[in-house]
């Protein structure tokens, strides 16, 4: 379709029936879009077998924020803090607080509290639902939720990668 228009604005030049500007403004739009549309389709076609091995080899690691954290950059722990207290954690008295937690996460907030780790300064109404966490099931189960998973470019991986997640 593409390649039928950039035909279309070539012939139009050649006629006659078009400027110099205008057919070099149509030329470099549909050679953009053809270049990067073929770039897409070379990146989907290649073979993604070792990008899922990585993740099948640590699929196991997702649900352990230990692990996750330590194997961070400085960019990729802040990022995970700010997502897990939505930007509002604070240090005041001694104790970290946030007004907000991710809901996967809040079933550990009364460890964290007795701990003296974090206070969720929220005003509390009764919730919707039970939190998922002891008999009830375990809140680290929807933790996929929490991340849309991205892996580098395939070919940018290498013996010495160590999957960590891309936090979108």
């Amino acid at each position: 379709m593409l390649e039928e228009k950039l035909h279309a604005v070539e012939e139009k030049w050649i006629s006659n029936q078009i400027g110099r500007d205008t057919y070099d403004r149509w030329s470099s739009t549909y050679n953009t879009e053809i270049f990067t549309i073929k770039g897409y389709i070379e990146r989907y076609n290649r073979d993604q077998s070792y990008g899922y091995k990585i993740l099948k080899k640590h699929l196991h690691q997702l649900g352990d924020m230990k692990t996750i954290y330590n194997h961070s950059n400085t960019i990729e722990k802040r990022v995970l803090v700010s997502k897990v207290f939505d930007s509002n954690l604070y240090y005041k008295n001694g104790i970290y607080r946030t007004p907000t937690i991710v809901p996967v996460l809040a079933c550990n907030e009364l460890i964290m509290k007795e701990k003296g780790l974090l206070e969720i300064d929220k005003k509390r109404d009764f919730p919707e639902k039970i939190p998922s966490s002891g008999a009830g099931g375990i809140c680290i189960a929807s933790i996929r939720r929490l991340y849309s998973i991205s892996y580098v470019e395939l070919n940018s991986y290498s013996p010495n990668y160590s999957p960590l997640l891309i936090i979108d």
